[in-house]
């Protein structure tokens, strides 16, 4: 594997600060619920309704800017490569709680570690109390 070069990371660390930035200045300027209807709510319920009912948009748009982001890069990068890059653009611009990449690798590998947490092809009513117990010895 290619060594990258201190100066080279420096420069990569910048330009992902630099994005990571104007993301979080998009997200924020573009917040669902803004300055006015926040001071047009009067208790905590009704501020939840509003967030809860721009969820969804919410949802939309915060996906539709990572997959902007990762068609604007594509061009950059090789073929082969656009699988790491839409990784890389999710790990950048996502926390590790709502990282899906992140979360799908970490689960494959505790299946693969422990292969009890696999779903069984067919179970009787006898083997459940043993599947528990497998599953209840794996560290957490």
């Amino acid at each position: 594997m290619p060594q990258v070069l201190p100066s080279e990371k420096k420069k990569l660390n910048e330009k992902a600060t630099k994005m990571a930035n104007t993301y979080a200045w998009i997200v924020y300027y573009n917040k669902s619920i803004g300055q006015q209807s926040m001071g047009k709510c009067s208790s905590f319920m009704q501020f939840k309704s509003k967030i809860i009912a721009n969820q969804k948009a919410d949802k939309f748009f915060y996906e539709s800017i990572l997959l902007f982001s990762a068609k604007c890069l594509k061009d950059a990068f090789d073929n082969q490569d656009l699988t790491k890059l839409e990784e890389e653009i999710s790990r950048l611009f996502r926390s590790n709680a709502f990282n899906i990449t992140e979360r799908k690798l970490y689960m494959e590998e505790r299946k693969r570690k422990y292969p009890q947490l696999k779903e069984p092809q067919a179970i009787n009513d006898k083997a459940i109390p043993e599947l528990i117990e497998s599953r209840l010895k794996i560290p957490k």
